[in-house]
This record gives C-alpha cells, sequence and structure tokens, in this order.
C-alpha cells in the first residue's frame, strides 16, 4: 500500500484500517466509549473496519457505481489485507490508488454523517475521491517537472512533426465559477504552419481531468472529420495520456471519454498520444485560457488568432531544442 501514487492522508488511513485501529463503533465499544457496536448507517452489523468500507450496504451502493469488477466482488470478505491481495491480482496499480481514494472518502462520509447529518450519495462519493486524486496526481507532475532539470525542461519547446505528419496539441481550462470548461486545439503541419485552430466551452464541467480528456477527444474529432491521417496528439495531461495509452479499461469519471478516444485512435494506424511539458504546449495552453471569455466555438482554418501569433511565430522557427527566435 505504501508505494501507491496516492496523498499521504490516503496511504495513513489505509494504514489504520489494515491494523485496525480507526474509531469504529466495535473499537469504541470495546473502550467504553460508545454503548454498543452497532453500524450508525445500516443499524443492523457490528462496525468494524470491513463493514464501514466494503460489507454495509451503503459501501456496497459506491462500489456497484466504481466498476463491473468490485460490483460482482463477494461481500464475505472480513480482512481488508487478503481483500487487497487479491484486488491486486485483478486490477492495475492505478486503479489500486483510485480504490484506496474511495475507501477513505467512504469513511470520511461516515463520519460526516454521524457529526453533521449529512449523507453523500455512491455518485458524490467517487467524484469526490477522484478529484481528489487527480489534483494530486497533478501537482506530483508539477513538482517533479521543478525537482527535475529545469534546463532540460525549459528547453521542451514545440517541434515540428516528422515528414508527412501533423501535430494536434490540445489543453483544457476549467472555470469554477462559471461552472464550465474551454479547450483550445491547434492543429500544424511538418513545417509549422497552422492547418486548424479550435477554441471552444463546455458546460457544466468542473472536474479538470474531464476537461482534459473532453479537449482530447475534440483533437481527435477535428483530426478525424479532416481525414488526417498521420497525427500526433501532444497534451501536458500526464494523467489522461497514460490512461489513453493504457491497455486497461478506464473506469474513472472521464473513463467512458478515455474509451472512446482509443477507440477512434486504434482505427487509424498512424495515430499516437504522446505527453510533453507546458512549455511545449504553449499555444494550446494560451487557447484554452483565452476561449475563458467565450460563449461559442471558434475555428480558424490556416489562419491564426492574435492570441498565439507570436507563440506560432516563435515556434515554427525553434529546431531541436534550441530556438531562433526569442
Amino acid at each position: 500500500m505504501w508505494d501507491l501514487k496516492v496523498p499521504g492522508k490516503v496511504k495513513l488511513f489505509m494504514w489504520k484500517a489494515g491494523n485496525e485501529i480507526l474509531p469504529t463503533r466495535r473499537n469504541l465499544h470495546i473502550r467504553k466509549i460508545v454503548e454498543d457496536s452497532i453500524c450508525p448507517i445500516c443499524k443492523e452489523m457490528e462496525e468494524i473496519v470491513m463493514h464501514v468500507i466494503w460489507q454495509c450496504p451503503a459501501a456496497s451502493d459506491v462500489w456497484a457505481e466504481f466498476n463491473k469488477t468490485l460490483q460482482k466482488w463477494s461481500l464475505n470478505e472480513d480482512d481488508l489485507i487478503s481483500l487487497w491481495e487479491k484486488l491486486v491480482d485483478k486490477v492495475g496499480k492505478v486503479e489500486m490508488g483510485e480504490i484506496a481514494s474511495v475507501m477513505r472518502c467512504i469513511w470520511q462520509r461516515r463520519n460526516e454523517f454521524i457529526f453533521e447529518g449529512i449523507f453523500k450519495s455512491p455518485s458524490q462519493v467517487l467524484k469526490t475521491a477522484r478529484e481528489g486524486l487527480f489534483e494530486f496526481l497533478s501537482a506530483q507532475q508539477k513538482r517533479n517537472d521543478r525537482a527535475g532539470n529545469k534546463t532540460e525542461i525549459r528547453n521542451q519547446v514545440w517541434k515540428k512533426p516528422r515528414q508527412s505528419f501533423v501535430k494536434a496539441n490540445w489543453d483544457a481550462a476549467v472555470d469554477q465559477k462559471e461552472r464550465k470548461m474551454e479547450i483550445g486545439i491547434i492543429i500544424r503541419d511538418e513545417e509549422g504552419e497552422v492547418l486548424v485552430v479550435v477554441e471552444g466551452q463546455q458546460r457544466y464541467v468542473v472536474q479538470p481531468a474531464v476537461a482534459e480528456s473532453y479537449a482530447l477527444w475534440k483533437a481527435i474529432e477535428v483530426c478525424r472529420d479532416l481525414n488526417l491521417e498521420r497525427v500526433i496528439f501532444e497534451g501536458d495531461a500526464q494523467v489522461i495520456v497514460k490512461a489513453v495509452n493504457s491497455k486497461e479499461e478506464d473506469r474513472s469519471a472521464y473513463g467512458s471519454i478515455v474509451e472512446a478516444s482509443k477507440k477512434l485512435i486504434s482505427s487509424w494506424k498512424d495515430w499516437s498520444v504522446e505527453f510533453v511539458y507546458r512549455h511545449a504546449n504553449e499555444a494550446a495552453h494560451t487557447l484554452a485560457k483565452e476561449a475563458l471569455h467565450l460563449d461559442t466555438e471558434f475555428v480558424w482554418i490556416e489562419e491564426i488568432p492574435n492570441c498565439i501569433r507570436n507563440i506560432t511565430e516563435k515556434e515554427r522557427t525553434c529546431t531541436e531544442g534550441s530556438c531562433l527566435y526569442q
């Protein structure tokens, strides 16, 4: 559990849960702090760790929405460590991190119900867990970027695609206040010339991961509609790039978009999705930010919006790792 890519608070929770030292009703009853050990939610069974996060009908409802693998899993699991070992054999490491995050959120929901009288729905629990994990992974990526060779990262400017290919850079931004997301897409040829630029927005999307996955999907749609046969899709959302390139089925909040993207990408022989640092995705990033001010979608064909004119000119004159124009 300690090697999971999850926040420290999730690891600590899992350690406490695995060692049965969480303040469950059973543990509190043993210490004579409460009168009984019955689960305060279902009011039927004794509240032990496994009951809270796995066996309770309220917990089962959450796992039923998580994915089909856990939906069919037996409730007759009495030990977290043995359950964990079985799960590791069935799902990938990334999904194990998500499972740990969901378990902690189920425990938090239990506490909120007891102390605040608030009871979150299964979808709310999953949303909280996934958003928290995405924010953590994004922050980790940024810290790793800063901790790495800054000169190397800084020199990772946008590079022209190889001969006969085009490069589609994509990015997304989220406006929490207005409850909408914005996307920026720019497609360039092997000479660095701009072919297509897209700015757009989608309402009622506030999850960064969902926004990034939608931006990639939109870029894929544009390239499909233009019948571009050789495309390199570049983005700086490493979580999404890894998800799209993974052979495992994605069952996250943005999983349906990822799976649709995988299917369409696989139908084109010379399409690929690659990760780049923000420095090499500056044009798409700027477009996404500028789209915050739009109310509809804009498309430019072989034209360049003023907001990225200087960026595209600079990147067009860049060669492998060095810029002729600063």
